[in-house]
């Protein structure tokens, strides 16, 4: 008697030390999975920051029947803490039917994380013609790093004065909508200071952290 060897459906009965996560597809409802594995997990400095901005990379697996269709690149498989880890790199483990995503988790240094929120103006005009600005809340309680990058000397009629610029490191990339607006948009951090925004960075990149390059509002 011959024996067809099939492994397509032994991940979950062989492997060690699953969990549960939920995968988020932009744009799509979140798809919970069973049975994920997480690899060994190392750490590097992100950016400049004297360490505290840190990312670290892992594969997750996971069982293709527990997911409709293939992840696309920059979706998340958040953990049951809410460490959130973005795909770079996805393939489909055909015997063994499973994906391997090597996913990268980049996030704030807990210990020194700020916590700041975003918000966009919009304009009306008073009796006298003078735009007046009203500001809702775009983003509440996002962890984010905020510190100084850069001094401009400006010449002004009583005397030189420097512009300071801040670059705001956030742990989240903001929606399309919302970044296109960033012209209009101020930061508020956890002690009050206020921001004015400049541009958004690194946008398009799913492999690192985003961040606006802002000037604070004295």
């Amino acid at each position: 008697m011959s024996v067809t060897f099939d492994p397509s459906g032994d991940f979950a009965s062989i492997m060690d030390g699953l969990e549960a996560v939920t995968l988020r597809v932009p744009e799509q409802p979140a798809q919970s999975i069973a049975n994920a594995h997480r690899g060994q997990v190392g750490a590097e400095e992100a950016e400049a920051s004297g360490g505290y901005l840190r990312q670290s990379d892992t594969v997750w697996q996971f069982p293709a029947s527990e997911v409709t269709g293939a992840p696309p690149l920059g979706s998340v498989i958040e953990g049951a803490a809410g460490d959130r880890w973005t795909i770079l790199a996805i393939n489909l483990q055909v015997l063994s039917s499973k994906w391997e995503a090597a996913c990268r988790n980049m996030a704030v240094e807990e210990r020194l994380d700020d916590t700041v929120s975003l918000h966009r103006a919009t304009y009306t005009r008073d009796a006298n013609g003078e735009a007046i600005a009203t500001w809702s809340v775009l983003l509440a309680a996002v962890k984010a790093r905020i510190q100084p990058i850069a001094s401009e000397a400006n010449v002004a009629m009583d005397g030189d004065q420097a512009s300071q610029e801040w670059r705001v490191v956030l742990e989240q990339s903001l929606d399309a909508d919302v970044a296109a607006g960033t012209v209009d948009m101020r930061v508020i951090d956890s002690a009050d200071n206020e921001y004015t925004v400049v541009r958004y960075e690194q946008s398009e990149r799913i492999d690192v952290l985003p961040a606006l390059i802002c000037r604070k509002v004295d």
